[in-house]
C-alpha cells in the first residue's frame, strides 16, 4: 500500500512535491521531539550553579532566565563564538541553593537587533554529562543547531568545598 497522489501534475513533479512534503514532515517531527523555545532546569538543594551563553549567529540571540516567574538574568549577543552578556556586562549568572530551585529558560532571536521584535528559537540539543548541561538552539534554516549555546554547571556545595 503506497501513497496515492490525486494531482494532475507530471510524475516528476509529483515525486518532487512528495519529497519536499516528507522533508517538511521530518523537520516537524524533529521540532516536536525537542522543538520548544523554553526549558526548565532544576537545581538540587545545597548546590552551586552557573549559567553562561555563547552566540553563533548573524541574528541577535537572547536568553531569559526566570525563577518563580520573574526574570533574574537576560543574556544577549550576536556573532560567531561571541560570549553573550547581561545588560551590565556580566557573562555569567551564578548562585547557590539551600533548597532545590527551578529556573525557566526562554530562547529567542531577532533579525533587527537587541530592540526586537523577538521570535522564538527552537531547542535542538539538550544534553547533560556529569555536572554540565548544554542546551543549543536554532533560529534559521542553516540547521547548525548552535545559534545559542547555553552551558549550565551544577555542583554540590559539599563537592565544591571539599576540593
Amino acid at each position: 500500500m503506497g501513497i496515492q497522489l490525486a494531482w494532475s501534475l507530471p510524475a516528476r513533479w509529483q515525486s518532487c512535491v512528495l519529497t519536499i512534503t516528507l522533508l517538511l514532515i521530518e523537520e516537524l517531527l524533529a521540532c516536536i521531539r525537542i522543538g520548544r523555545n523554553s526549558q526548565t532546569e532544576r537545581i538540587p538543594s545545597d548546590s552551586s550553579f552557573q549559567f553562561s551563553c555563547v552566540a553563533n549567529a548573524a541574528s541577535y540571540q537572547r536568553v531569559t532566565i526566570s525563577q518563580n516567574g520573574a526574570p533574574v538574568a537576560t543574556f544577549g549577543g550576536v556573532g560567531e563564538g561571541v560570549q553573550m552578556a547581561q545588560a551590565g556586562g556580566a557573562t555569567t549568572y551564578s548562585g547557590a541553593t539551600r533548597q532545590a530551585a527551578q529556573f525557566s529558560l526562554l530562547f529567542q532571536h531577532s533579525r533587527s537587533g537587541p530592540s526586537g521584535p523577538f521570535l522564538d528559537s527552537v531547542v535542538t540539543v539538550d544534553t547533560t554529562a556529569g555536572i554540565v548541561t548544554t542546551i543549543a538552539t536554532e533560529d534559521s534554516i542553516d540547521r547548525d543547531s548552535n545559534d545559542t549555546v547555553l552551558t549550565l554547571v551544577v555542583a554540590s556545595v559539599s563537592a565544591v568545598g571539599s576540593g
